[in-house]
């Protein structure tokens, strides 16, 4: 988001992410899920907030961690 936002000359001043683990419950102890909590600044558009999302879905780490971590994004508003 921060790459694309940079890019377009967007200001993210106030974007806010809240990151919650969820342990497994079999198995090894490892990070089962990540619950992602965005909370974007009020001043995005429709069509800014549209690109930061699309941004996310293309994002190679999320694509790495989701190999092995479900991961629960929300968009919130503030």
């Amino acid at each position: 988001m921060g790459i694309k936002a940079k890019k377009e000359r967007w200001s993210l001043d106030g974007l806010k992410v809240e990151v919650n683990k969820q342990m497994s419950k079999l198995g090894p102890r490892k990070i089962d899920t990540l619950v992602v909590n965005i909370f974007p600044p009020s001043n995005l558009t429709g069509d800014q907030m549209k690109g930061l999302k699309t941004e996310i879905k293309d994002c190679p780490v999320l694509r790495n961690i989701q190999s092995s971590t479900n991961i629960n994004l929300q968009w919130k508003q503030q």
